[in-house]
């Protein structure tokens, strides 16, 4: 019997290792799951903020695994496959992957006989597509290869900003897709995972899922293929940052509000002033949270464009050095 396989896309920031937390945390003990992560840093950052619990977890990082690292995946499924037996596995890409080159490996003797893909859910930041992501083929290519979008941080933009963007994803919902509209990425779970029975939610969360839209448009003309596959990393770099000692809180804000128009992602666990963090910085600007495990030290993976990597690279924050 062949292992479906969900893959999870989206653009950098767009909410897909909260997703992946989420559902984690509503699944039951009896339900096995295993979880491939694709990074593009040196450093891996998203496997260690995943609440993996009892759940199998690999990491595969210092690339794209539908550019350079095809290989790398198809070993990683076929030994998840034979040696855990999962009810299915979660495939969170890089934020700047295109999900149908990576599951057009799937077809591939080796791996057709083992796996199946079984749907492409794509998130879609509403702070990041009302500013420029219309204008990003990487963000539209992932809408377009998505069987489910869900437009997260509705929450973040205006009504208007809400309404125009809602108009433009029109033009790539279909009769098979689906579009939900979300706010910290909750939703219900059950919804795109048959094959889960999901915990009763909390009071706190069944208003969110209330206040929740569901959307199926229909796509009156035929959705654009495009059979060329190209590295969908091109025009990308990052910036792979460790430090022994403490980074201020201070340091950290002065460096993201300084280069905050040349940073497209950042994530870290760090050691501050104030205890263990995880740090984000996305299109909801700089935030910190508690992480509540050890860490040796800090580290942080920067995300930017390629013409702006040189900039940066000489004007890290203070306390950091970077990986070679």
């Amino acid at each position: 019997m062949k292992t479906p396989v969900y893959t999870i896309s989206g653009f950098l920031g767009a909410g897909k290792t909260t997703f992946v937390n989420g559902l984690l945390s509503q699944l039951t003990g009896n339900v096995n799951v295993a979880i491939i992560v694709n990074e593009l840093g040196e450093i891996a950052i998203d496997g260690r903020i995943i609440e993996k619990k009892d759940y199998l977890l690999q990491e595969i990082t210092e690339g794209c695994i539908c550019c350079t690292l095809r290989a790398k995946l198809a070993d990683a499924l076929i030994a998840i496959v034979a040696e855990n037996a999962p009810d299915f596995i979660l495939l969170e890409t890089t934020g700047v992957a295109r999900p149908k080159q990576i599951v057009s490996e799937f077809h591939l003797k080796r791996l057709s006989e083992k796996v199946f893909s079984k749907r492409i859910i794509s998130f879609l930041d509403a702070v990041v597509y009302a500013r420029v992501g219309h204008n990003m083929p990487i963000i539209n290519f992932q809408l377009e290869d998505a069987d489910v979008i869900i437009f997260n941080k509705i929450d973040m933009v205006g009504r208007e900003d809400l309404s125009r963007v809602r108009d433009q994803l029109k033009s790539f919902a279909g009769a098979d897709k689906t579009i939900y509209e979300t706010s910290y990425s909750q939703m219900e779970y059950s919804d795109i995972f048959p094959e889960i029975r999901a915990v009763p939610t909390t009071a706190k969360e069944n208003h969110l899922q209330n206040s929740l839209e569901k959307h199926a448009f229909r796509f009156d003309h035929p959705l654009r293929h495009d059979h060329v596959f190209l590295d969908s990393t091109e025009g990308f770099a990052t910036i792979s940052l460790e430090a022994d000692t403490a980074i201020t809180h201070d340091a950290l804000r002065a460096f993201s509000n300084r280069y905050q128009a040349k940073i497209i992602r950042a994530k870290g666990l760090l050691k501050t002033e104030k205890g263990h963090k995880v740090i984000h910085f996305s299109s909801n600007g700089l935030q910190m949270e508690d992480f509540n495990k050890g860490l040796d030290k800090s580290e942080l993976v920067l995300i930017v464009k390629d013409k702006d990597r040189e900039s940066l690279e000489g004007s890290i924050p203070e306390g950091f050095s970077r990986l070679v």
